[in-house]
C-alpha cells in the first residue's frame, strides 16, 4: 500500500498502520518530517521506505534542507509509485 501523507498530525497513525511492503510519500505540509532535526525523522528513517515530493519541498524552499535518507520524486515518480502499489490511501 502506498501512504500518501498531507499533514503532520496523520503521521502518529500511519506508524501504527505500516506495514511491510508498503511505502510512504511526503507531500504537502508533511514534508517538514523530511527534516533531519524534525521530531518525526527517526521513525520515518526506521521505515525505509519513504519518498517526499519535490515540488512541495521547492515551493517551502527545503530542497537543500532535506535528509539524503529520503528519495525526493517529481510528479512523474509520484505517479511511478501509484503505479507500483495497488492500493492507496491519502492522509
Amino acid at each position: 500500500m502506498l501512504h500518501i501523507v498531507k499533514s503532520l498530525s496523520k503521521l502518529p497513525l500511519v506508524f501504527q498502520l505500516f506495514s511491510e511492503g508498503d511505502q510512504l510519500i511526503l507531500t504537502e505540509d508533511s514534508v517538514y518530517a523530511s527534516l533531519p532535526n524534525h521530531e518525526y525523522h527517526t521513525q520515518l528513517h526506521d521505515l525505509n521506505k519513504v519518498s517526499v515530493l519535490e515540488a512541495d519541498l521547492q515551493s517551502r524552499g527545503l530542497q537543500n534542507l532535506v535528509s539524503e535518507t529520503f528519495e525526493q520524486v517529481d510528479f512523474e515518480g509520484f505517479v511511478d509509485l501509484t503505479i507500483l502499489h495497488l492500493k492507496s490511501i491519502t492522509w
